[in-house]
This record gives structure tokens, C-alpha cells and sequence, in this order.
């Protein structure tokens, strides 16, 4: 299957998710399922699946979805016992997966003794200023 011309939203989507897109349909096809399109129609099948995907709303990134379209079409390769419409795609794309944010800036071992030394120090205050009675902040006597 090769890409056909664009379409006026095609310009707007991202060459990698084209190529998913393609390869994805090309497996599938592959498979000949029941319902498959005939092969003088595999264009306007593609047209239809790029237009459905691209014309979703979603905000495609390679980093956080090109994983998340190979494995949707693989688990369509694997599920589905009839050749599956865009919708079916959509329920096989898993959400993303946030990177967890990183410390922009590492304490040096001063700095960190330092804040140890600090912290203790307002421990040691918060001890003095809640104790009532013989009892302390911890509830000992």
C-alpha cells in the first residue's frame, strides 16, 4: 500500500504517524480477514483511516504515542476476527504514559548536610514550643 495524495488535513499530521498508519493497514491486510477491502480499494481504505486518525483531535507526539499506535495495531492484529473500522483502533490505543518530572537541580552533599542540619533545628524548636506539662509532642511523658 502506498500513501496517496494528501488530503487538506494530511499536512497537519506528522510524517512517523503516516508510516504507523501505513504499516499498521499493511499488516492487517495482510492478514485477510473477513470484510478485508479489496485491493483496488486499499487506497481509499488508507485515506479513510488517515483521515480518521489524523482528523481525531488527539495531538500526536512521536515520543508519547508512536509506542501506543504500533501496539493499538498489533492488538487489532490480534483481536480482531473481521477487518476492524478506525473506532476499533481508537479502543486499542492505550493512554499515554507521563514521563515522571526530574529534579532540575541536585543538592550538593554541603547543601545537603546543611538542610539536614536546618530541618533538626525546627524539629528541635516545634519540640520546645508543644510540650505541655511533662508530657512532649510525641505524647511521652
Amino acid at each position: 500500500m502506498v500513501r496517496t495524495e494528501p488530503l487538506e488535513w494530511q499536512h497537519m499530521m506528522p510524517d512517523w504517524l503516516l508510516d504507523e498508519i501505513t504499516i499498521g493497514l499493511q499488516k492487517l491486510l495482510s492478514l485477510r480477514l473477513p470484510g478485508s477491502p479489496a485491493e483496488d480499494t486499499a487506497g481509499s481504505t488508507a485515506r479513510v483511516w488517515y483521515e480518521a486518525i489524523g482528523g481525531s483531535g488527539i495531538e500526536w507526539t512521536e515520543t508519547l504515542d508512536r509506542l501506543r499506535v504500533r501496539a493499538a495495531f498489533r492488538g487489532l492484529a490480534t483481536r480482531c476476527d473481521r477487518w476492524p473500522a478506525p473506532k476499533h483502533f481508537f479502543e486499542q490505543l492505550q493512554a499515554r504514559g507521563y514521563a515522571q518530572p526530574q529534579l532540575q537541580q541536585k543538592f550538593s552533599d554541603d547543601e545537603l548536610r546543611l538542610n539536614k542540619a536546618r530541618i533538626r533545628k525546627i524539629v528541635e524548636q516545634f519540640k520546645q514550643q508543644h510540650t505541655i506539662g511533662e508530657a512532649t509532642w510525641q505524647g511521652k511523658k
